[in-house]
């Protein structure tokens, strides 16, 4: 299972330094050895007069799961450099098309049969929720929409406060009226993922092609988002 918190490290670490903190200390929850773990992490607040550390939103497993996906790559005959969370992507990209985040947003990415939840707010991570429901149940607006109520019913007992967004991504999302069907049952605002706003697109590119394909490409643009100096592993 993977481990999924924060931490605080002294602001003056290194980042190699850093690195090395974070791997001794995870590896006690995570493995019985420090080899054996694969995390990332993220600056999620920096030093202020009052507080000389900087906290760090960390995501950590054992090395096994992390080198099945490396082995996937290399029979491609692919060099991995960097292999990223998908839970630190869908949020990149949704901060990339909101650019400003007020209170709650729920990023709803629905993939065959399978509803993975990740609730930010202004600066990081507040929770994630994963599940899989099966296709069968997934098959039309009602039936989405009625997977989704039960989900977020079960959100609403633990988060502080009420959800003011929902962000849809993934297959379904592309379902016409869905956003819509969703805003109408749930009362949350509610609007369909696009990584690709506010990028260049190729003037060869079908802009009808792009509204079709953005909710499903929300975790490769977040991917493709990532910023070396900022995001670490």
């Amino acid at each position: 299972a993977a481990i999924f918190k924060e931490v605080e490290v002294d602001a003056n670490l290194s980042a190699e330094e850093t690195i090395k903190f974070l791997r001794f200390n995870l590896a006690q929850q995570v493995s019985d050895s420090k080899t054996d773990i694969s995390f990332d992490y993220q600056v999620i607040d920096s030093p202020t007069p009052t507080n000389s550390n900087t906290t760090l939103q960390v995501i950590a497993v054992r090395h096994e799961r992390v080198g099945k996906l490396v082995a996937l790559l290399q029979a491609a005959n692919l060099k991995p450099k960097i292999i990223d969370v998908d839970v630190y992507a869908l949020e990149r990209a949704v901060r990339w098309q909101l650019k400003n985040i007020e209170g709650l947003v729920a990023i709803i990415n629905i993939d065959y049969g399978n509803i993975f939840i990740v609730v930010i707010d202004s600066k990081k991570i507040v929770y994630v929720y994963e599940d899989f429901v099966g296709n069968e149940s997934l098959g039309s607006i009602v039936q989405v929409v009625e997977q989704l109520d039960l989900k977020l019913q079960l959100l609403h007992s633990v988060l502080s406060q009420p959800l003011g967004q929902i962000i849809l991504a993934g297959e379904k999302a592309v379902l016409f009226g869905l956003d819509d069907a969703v805003n109408s049952q749930l009362n949350i605002h509610t609007m369909i993922a696009n990584p690709f706003l506010g990028m260049q697109l190729s003037p060869a590119v079908s802009q009808e092609l792009i509204q079709k394909i953005a909710p499903k490409m929300l975790i490769s643009c977040g991917l493709a988002l990532r910023v070396d100096d900022e995001y670490k592993n």
